[in-house]
């Protein structure tokens, strides 16, 4: 019974982790993703004007 819960614990204590670091990395993408438009978008204004 001890052992079972102890294994659950450090199930609970990796999905947390892994729960964690997902939100950081999808945030991270989300950020990356945004700058890579705006780029985008900047580079095309400034080509149309010249």
């Amino acid at each position: 019974m001890n052992t079972k819960e102890n294994h659950n614990q450090k199930f609970v204590d990796v999905v947390k982790t892994v729960k964690t670091g997902d939100t950081a990395q999808i945030g991270l993408f989300a950020i990356l993703s945004i700058a890579a438009i705006v780029v985008v978008i900047i580079v095309l204004r400034r080509r149309k004007n010249s």
